[in-house]
């Protein structure tokens, strides 16, 4: 787990969007390797 201190919610979301589409990216996926988000619900 690491802690990145910011300011408010937007900066927030911003940074946890920005994190998803760089793995998203960083996967490559194609029509035979989708990337899979999971999600803990809880």
């Amino acid at each position: 787990m690491r802690l990145i201190p910011l300011k408010n919610a937007v900066q927030v979301s911003r940074w946890a969007a920005s994190y998803i589409v760089k793995k998203i990216n960083e996967f490559q996926p194609a029509a035979e390797k989708p990337f899979v988000l999971g999600l803990p619900t809880g």
